[in-house]
């Protein structure tokens, strides 16, 4: 199933690139970089538990979308 990552506009929107949320959030830039080209082929839940807090999301869906 295709995963459709919003990360990259979540950054747009807080103004921050790749390398400033890596060490904001302690993830790897390789991870980082990966889901916000939404080349994603596992989903770890500690890193969407990351990303999830960090950009103060509610649910999951604000983060990606899994395409059936």
């Amino acid at each position: 199933m295709p995963v459709i990552s919003k990360l990259k506009d979540l950054m747009d929107k807080k103004g921050v690139t790749q390398e400033k949320l890596s060490i904001e959030t302690g993830l790897a830039v390789s991870t980082v970089g990966r889901f916000s080209r939404s080349q994603v082929t596992r989903i770890d839940v500690a890193t969407v538990e990351t990303l999830m807090k960090y950009f103060d999301l509610k649910n999951m869906n604000e983060l990606f979308e899994i395409k059936v």
